[in-house]
């Protein structure tokens, strides 16, 4: 039987949840019309998870996994690193010039 699962799992390329308790994630909102954002704009706090439901601090509601997104967190800037700026000189480019062909005006307009 964990066969099948597993043949399933890799046929719908199927992934298992990394959603954890403290994690912020953004909550499905329901469609009211087609200019609502599909998710909230304002992220919630994972508090808890038994299986596919999620417990999340948003209005405190228990959802399914597959209703929430998580929220990727920006690293924080790096102000060890000093960029030096190298002067590089490049060349003026001339811009293409595309070739064409010799068009000739129809017989009727020769003289």
């Amino acid at each position: 039987m964990q066969k099948n699962k597993y043949y399933a799992d890799k046929r719908n390329k199927a992934k298992a949840s990394a959603l954890r308790p403290g994690d912020k994630v953004l909550v499905k909102q329901q469609g009211r019309n087609k200019l609502d954002t599909p998710f909230s704009p304002v992220p919630g706090s994972v508090v808890s998870r038994k299986g596919s439901m999620v417990t999340v601090r948003h209005k405190d509601r228990t959802r399914d996994a597959s209703h929430l997104k998580p929220v990727l967190a920006l690293p924080p800037p790096h102000d060890d690193i000093v960029r030096q700026d190298i002067a590089v000189h490049q060349p003026e480019q001339q811009p293409l010039r595309r070739s064409s062909r010799e068009r000739k005006p129809p017989r009727k307009y020769d003289k």
